[in-house]
């Protein structure tokens, strides 16, 4: 294995989480939710797996069932804290 050397504010953090984690019960709530909130796109990035269409699925939830959804998202609780990126190609 190799070996990551840590800043302080970094190790701090990952001790923190690794506290919180050993509590967490994902029998009540799931461990991470993944959102893709659309596949509306102009770009077609190599590393993007999403089949990205130019217009917008009419399937797609509306924003009120979004806020909606997000609503019933926030009732498991405080979550894990997650880091996305998102590039342009």
């Amino acid at each position: 294995m190799t070996e990551t050397r840590l800043s302080v504010h970094a190790a701090e953090e990952r001790a923190f989480h690794d506290r919180r984690i050993v509590h967490a019960d994902f029998d009540m709530a799931p461990f991470t939710i993944a959102w893709e909130v659309t596949r509306a796109c102009a770009f077609a990035c190599k590393h993007c797996r999403a089949d990205a269409q130019h217009q917008r699925d009419p399937r797609e939830l509306t924003t009120e069932e979004s806020y909606r959804t997000i609503d019933r998202l926030t009732a498991y609780g405080s979550p894990l804290d997650q880091q996305v990126a998102f590039f342009r190609s």
